[in-house]
């Protein structure tokens, strides 16, 4: 009887000490978020955390929306606005700006890869233009998407092997062989 009651003890023990750490989570949820309305008023706290690279903000939020039971999958594919308030996903913001070990966070939770801003932009899009010194987040993109969303035309006709064009960067031709080998295609091929 003894040992069933201390069994039973510890039990709620742990019962008590998953309570107090999902309180905790939750508590740094709403701290983070705070924090980053104040330092970015006009962006949603996600999208400008992986926007600037925070991959313990990033963890933090995701851990602490996961306690606090809300749809992860769908706040990291939520479209938001980055810190200089324009329409953005925590995805687009972290392929822009090269942050691969947050896009790898990112579609550990299934972001959407296909999701677009208000441009009809995707992660591949901001990516092919704008990645100079590796090829890991297009790599990443690429292995994560459908060919459709690969060969997505925005808003104004391009395709992410489009903006490739544009892209002045010493791994330009990389990027165009990756997005090719994928089946991906300019504008004036589909």
């Amino acid at each position: 009887a003894k040992a069933k009651e201390a069994e039973d003890k510890a039990k709620e023990a742990e019962k008590q000490k998953r309570k107090e750490e999902e309180q905790k989570l939750k508590e740094l949820y709403k701290t983070l978020n705070e924090k980053y309305k104040k330092e970015f008023p006009d962006g949603t706290p996600l999208v400008c955390a992986c926007e600037k690279g925070r991959v313990e903000d990033v963890e933090g939020m995701i851990r602490g929306a996961r306690a606090a039971g809300m749809d992860v999958t769908a706040m990291v594919s939520e479209v938001g606005t980055h810190s200089g308030g324009y329409s953005s996903t925590p995805l687009m913001m972290a392929a822009l700006y090269e942050h691969s070990t947050i896009i790898e966070i990112l579609l550990q939770c299934n972001a959407d890869t296909a999701t677009t801003n208000n441009n009809g932009i995707n992660a591949l899009h901001l990516a092919a233009l704008n990645n100079n010194t590796s090829t890991t987040t297009v790599q990443l993109l690429l292995n994560n998407m459908k060919l459709e969303d690969i060969n997505h035309e925005a808003t104004y006709g391009n395709t992410p092997l489009d903006r490739c064009d544009y892209n002045n960067s010493s791994i330009k031709q990389q990027l165009i062989d990756l997005i090719r080998q994928k089946g991906g295609k300019r504008e004036s091929e589909l």
